[in-house]
């Protein structure tokens, strides 16, 4: 439903300009931007769905936009970097969920380029 409601308010924005809908739509992003900045795998991954949607309703992209997304890409791709020396010890475990999130946000960033 969430990911619905930032193309509508969107559009709404640019049919029918308003300070309401435009600070609703702020609001929104706002919050969705600080999701995208926990250190909390499993809240971050309720935030690729709702992203994915908001990407394919979207009938076009204005700075605002593209800088949301941009700015939601960024933060999660700072919020599953490798830990430190990582790559650096041969017998460490393989984190498969780490690998799958940073697959996620490769594939966002994919859609938004």
């Amino acid at each position: 439903m969430t990911g619905n409601v930032i193309p509508t308010l969107y559009n709404l924005l640019i049919t029918q300009p308003n300070p309401q809908t435009l600070e609703t739509l702020n609001s929104l992003t706002s919050s969705f931007k600080s999701l995208t900045l926990t250190p909390h795998a499993a809240v971050r991954s309720l935030i690729y769905e709702p992203l994915d949607l908001i990407l394919s309703d979207l009938p076009t992209f204005n700075f605002e936009m593209l800088n949301f997304f941009c700015h939601c890409s960024h933060n999660l791709a700072k919020s599953t970097q490798y830990p430190p020396r990582y790559f650096d010890d041969p017998e460490r475990e393989y984190d498969y969920g780490l690998e799958v999130e940073r697959n996620d946000v490769r594939e966002l960033v994919r859609q938004v380029g």
